[in-house]
């Protein structure tokens, strides 16, 4: 039976149009070798393989980035297609297939059965009587063999039963069904599809080879090749996947993967430059030492696997003996360069085996407990229009009991906070021995009108500001030192008052304007901590004075916030522009909104 077979555009940027569907096989995708080409990004440049036999289509997905789906349901294997079906390639194209004959082979119905000649029951009973014969006159002679009385007539008279045509058993002929024959099975197919090599230098190439059996297509990549042969491949990405694909006899599609690699290179490409350092390379167990890098002309940095900034540092604590950190630079052209710092330790010292005595140990007092510690008490937001809300968020460690505001909390958790005036908020920690710990957040609310603020001009107006160092000190501060530079330069810290910690950031100005900064610029930046107050801040060094046109100034700063708190928006009001910078505590710094 004959049919012709269409595709009709149901949806997308070419609805309406239709595609006639012959015998064989016909590729859809979004490249223009195809047989039937869909312009739209989100298919892939060979989506699809629709193989028609005899009426019968089949549906195959060839691995396509956002898939193929039939009435819904995602194809993962060949799929056969029945008139009216829809099928969906990418995010917002529908086909739909029309005039497909779903043909079912019966077998052939079985023969007539032949009817019983005459002839033949007569020769049958013939054969049959015969055989009866023979065998009642084999008997007779056995008994004439032995020695017996004699016979009485009624004994000797002998009735001769001839078979009736009713007590002969007949013969049924039952008609042979014909079956229809079995197809014959498809040798399965044998793909064989390696490369010379599967990790490669950045602009190194590979040659692929492949041989496949009983296939009567095949296509690399999309694009048809013969059964067997290699090609050059010269990836510009690593993780480049490249397919084989081949069509079986019986319309089955295997497929085979490789995967090629790319490996970093060491060394940067030019116009690239990267500085990755540690301050100690060797440490005794359980100390600390801060990673620092700077990367220029790079399109992404990661630490470890981790995204971080072009310029940064971190401070690791390692506790193996060796211990290697991995920043990858990629750059334009897909080039990935990796630098790497390796930080040993020092392996602790068993102590010296002592004799063991005997002399028994004065009593002594149990140890007293820790103080409660807020690690972190802040808000996403400190300024609100009035109606609007906000969440606290909160840490605490070594205490037995949290409230907010007097009201019971856990030791780590948020809360959403709608306040309809300013005022602040209070987070109360107690410890298992008595001792109190407290931490404020203050937040403003205005009662009308939208708060306008200058728009962040880095990297686009006249001025753009960095982050450069930061680091936190472990030291104890006392609040009663007076200033706190003063302090800083003396030394004068104080251990009695072990809840507030120092902190120290280096700030970069760059300036693109045709002016030279006033030197004074250090004084236009304002301080806020994650618990919303601001701090006062002084600086002690200068990388150069107020930049020149075209030329970067740093200026490095000390401060004091409570242990657990940090600096986390830093803003410079320069020359009627404002500029913030956010912090998150942990090396890493962003350009963000008033």
């Amino acid at each position: 039976m004959n049919a012709t077979l269409k595709l009709t555009v149901k949806s997308g940027t070419q609805k309406g149009q239709v595609f006639d569907l012959p015998d064989g096989k016909a590729t859809i995708g979004r490249g223009s070798t195809n047989d039937i080409t869909l312009d739209n990004p989100t298919i892939s440049k060979h989506h699809l393989l629709l193989n028609v036999q005899n009426g019968v289509v089949t549906a195959q997905d060839l691995g396509s980035t956002n898939g193929t789906f039939i009435n819904g349901k995602k194809v993962t294997a060949s799929t056969k297609l029945r008139p009216g079906d829809e099928l969906q390639v990418g995010a917002d194209i529908t086909l739909t297939l029309h005039g497909v004959v779903d043909r079912t082979y019966v077998a052939a119905a079985p023969p007539p059965p032949k009817k019983k000649s005459m002839a033949g029951i007569l020769a049958l009973l013939g054969i049959l009587l015969l055989a009866i014969l023979l065998v009642g006159g084999y008997f007779l002679w056995q008994g004439m063999q032995v020695v017996a009385p004699t016979p009485t007539v009624a004994q000797a008279t002998a009735t001769a039963t001839v078979p009736t045509l009713a007590s002969v058993p007949t013969a049924t002929l039952t008609p042979q069904s014909a079956t229809a024959s079995t197809a014959s099975t498809a040798a399965p197919v044998r793909i064989t599809f390696n490369a010379d090599q599967s990790t490669l230098q950045f602009g190194d190439c590979a040659r692929l080879f492949w041989s496949v059996d009983n296939a009567k297509d095949v296509r690399l990549d999309g694009k048809a090749v013969s059964n067997a042969g290699e090609r050059e491949i010269c990836p510009q990405k690593s993780g480049e996947n490249h397919i084989l694909t081949a069509l079986s006899l019986d319309g089955n599609i295997e497929e085979a993967t490789i995967s090629l690699v790319i490996l970093p290179t060491a060394t940067p490409p030019p116009g690239v430059k990267v500085s990755f350092s540690t301050e100690q390379s060797t440490l005794d167990y359980g100390d600390c030492t801060t990673l620092r890098w700077q990367v220029e002309n790079a399109q992404n940095v990661a630490l470890n696997g981790q995204q971080v900034g072009y310029t940064g540092n971190q401070e690791v604590c390692p506790r193996e003996t060796s211990n290697t950190y991995r920043l990858l630079i990629s750059s334009t052209g897909n080039n990935v360069t990796e630098q790497t710092v390796v930080i040993r330790v020092r392996p602790t010292p068993l102590p010296a085996q002592a004799t063991p005595t005997f002399t028994p140990l004065p009593p002594t007092s149990a140890p007293a407990a820790a103080a409660p510690v807020i690690n972190q008490f802040i808000a996403d937001s400190y300024s609100l229009q009035a109606g609007k809300c906000t969440l606290l968020h909160w840490s605490v460690s070594n205490a037995r009991q949290v409230s907010l505001d007097s009201a019971p909390v856990a030791n780590q958790g948020s809360q959403q906070i709608c306040p309809a005036v300013s005022g602040s908020y209070v987070l109360t920690a107690v410890g298992s021995g008595g001792q109190t710990s407290h931490a404020t957040v203050q937040l403003q609310v205005n009662s009308g009108g939208s708060v306008t603020t200058p728009p962040p001009v880095a990297g686009s107006g006249p001025y753009e500001l960095k982050v450069g160092n930061q680091h936190r000190y472990e030291e104890p501060w006392g609040g009663d030192r007076g200033d706190p530079c003063e302090a800083w330069r003396t030394g004068n810290f104080d251990d009695k008052h072990p809840n507030f910690r120092g902190f120290n950031l280096e700030l970069l100005l760059t300036n693109n304007s045709q002016a030279k900064v006033a030197d004074t610029w250090g004084d236009d930046i304002s301080f806020f901590t994650a618990s919303g107050g601001e701090v006062k801040a002084c600086f002690y060094g200068y990388g150069g004075a107020g930049p020149p046109p075209k030329a970067t100034a740093s200026v490095t700063f000390f401060t004091v916030v409570p242990q657990g708190d940090y600096v986390q928006v830093v803003q410079l009001d320069l020359g009627g522009y404002t500029i913030r910078l956010c912090l998150d505590g942990k090396g890493g710094s962003w350009e963000c909104q008033p």
